[in-house]
């Protein structure tokens, strides 16, 4: 295994329920569950982008192996311990969510604690800090909104979806006349980005 490979299972934060912490010999870390094991192999589980993922570490490169608590298992308590009737609790377990880089389920608990108190002071920053407006009392993110404004994400650019169905009944000419255009949009949008 190089030692890019080494570092990247180092960067794994977002762990199966009962984990392994396992310290290898140049200093990386890797915490997940140990599903096998071999004179010259481990094989641990761990949880990467929302997918459990297999990855085997070669006997000679592991310094040390200890049990800790895994993020779902912590995850678990937490949420046993949150009311889920109570907004403060529900952006608490939000903020904690999203510190651990889990975007899906921090959104989960942000959407309970907004419907329950669209003011919340922490919910409402998190919201902010996730791209999120509001309407009135209601948040929504960015897809929704561009969703309830007509609006796609197409690749790196958004377009209408009426310019979408137009294009499909138009001739070449005004198709290509409309590439241009929302070309020059989009480079004008890429180089304000870059200023």
């Amino acid at each position: 295994m190089t030692r890019t490979g080494i570092a990247g299972i180092a960067l794994l934060a977002a762990l199966p329920a009962r984990a392994d912490r396992i310290t290898l010999k140049d200093g990386g870390v890797c915490e997940g569950r140990v599903v096998a094991e071999t004179d010259r192999e481990v094989t641990v589980e761990v949880l990467l982008n929302g997918k459990v993922v297999r990855i085997g570490l070669p006997a000679e490169r592991i310094e040390s192996r200890e049990r800790s608590v895994g993020v779902l298992e912590a995850y678990e308590a937490e949420l046993k311990k949150s009311d889920p009737k109570s907004a403060d609790a529900m952006a608490d377990l939000a903020a904690w969510c999203l510190e651990r880089k889990w975007a899906e389920k921090a959104e989960t608990h942000l959407r309970t604690a907004l419907l329950r108190a669209p003011d919340h002071a922490l919910a409402g920053r998190l919201a902010k800090s996730m791209g999120w407006t509001r309407e009135g009392d209601r948040w929504q993110t960015e897809a929704e909104r561009m969703q309830a404004q007509g609006l796609e994400k197409a690749g790196d650019r958004t377009q209408g979806l009426v310019i979408k169905a137009r294009r499909e009944t138009m001739g070449k000419a005004e198709q290509a006349a409309l590439w241009r255009a929302t070309e020059v949009d989009r480079l004008k949008t890429k180089l304000t980005a870059l200023r």
